[in-house]
C-alpha cells in the first residue's frame, strides 16, 4: 500500500576485511568503484543475494561502525559517509537520508571493520530536506556533466 510504513526489529551487521571505502574526489559520491569500496560492495551484494526481498531497506536506520582505529575523513564528508553511499549503491539502503544517527567505535582488536544498521524510527522528510537533497543531487550530476531537466507537475500542467 502506498505510503505504508513498516518497522523491522533486527540489526544487520556487515563485517568487512580491509579498509573502509574513500570518496573518489572532491564533490563526488562514493560507489562500488571508489577506492577501497570493493570489499564492502561485495559483502553487501552477497547479503542481498541471500535475501533479495528484504532489500533495499526503506526505513530509518542508525549506523554503528566499529574499526581498529579512527576513520579517515575528507573535507566536506563525515567519517561514515562513503560507507553509507556504497550501501545505497549496492542496494542495502534505498536512500542516503534514511540514516538518522551515526556512531563510530574503536576496537583495536578487530580485523577490518563492521557496519551495523540498527532499526530507527520512521523518517519523515520535510519539504526543505527533500529540496536540499534534490539540489545536492543536481549539483553532483552537473559536476559530472549531466544536465537535469525539471518537468512540470502533472497537477499544474494544463492541457487545454
Amino acid at each position: 500500500m502506498a505510503g505504508e510504513r513498516y518497522a523491522w526489529s533486527v540489526a544487520l551487521t556487515l563485517s568487512v576485511e580491509g579498509e573502509p571505502p574513500e570518496h573518489p574526489g572532491p564533490g563526488r559520491f562514493a560507489d562500488r568503484s571508489s577506492p577501497k569500496a570493493g570489499p564492502l560492495f561485495k559483502v553487501a551484494t552477497d547479503i542481498i543475494a541471500a535475501s533479495p526481498d528484504t532489500f533495499p531497506i526503506r526505513h530509518g536506520v542508525g549506523i554503528v561502525v566499529t574499526s581498529p582505529g579512527s576513520l579517515p575523513t575528507r573535507v566536506g564528508f563525515g567519517p561514515v559517509d562513503a560507507m553509507i553511499e556504497v550501501l545505497v549503491d549496492a542496494g542495502i539502503l534505498a536512500d542516503l537520508l534514511l540514516v538518522g544517527s551515526e556512531r563510530c567505535l574503536i576496537d583495536p582488536t578487530s580485523k577490518g571493520y563492521s557496519i551495523t544498521l540498527e532499526p530507527g524510527p520512521p523518517v519523515d522528510f520535510t519539504p526543505e530536506q527533500v529540496e536540499q537533497f534534490m539540489a545536492e543531487v543536481a549539483e553532483h550530476l552537473a559536476a559530472e556533466g549531466i544536465e537535469v531537466i525539471e518537468l512540470p507537475d502533472e497537477e499544474t500542467n494544463d492541457s487545454t
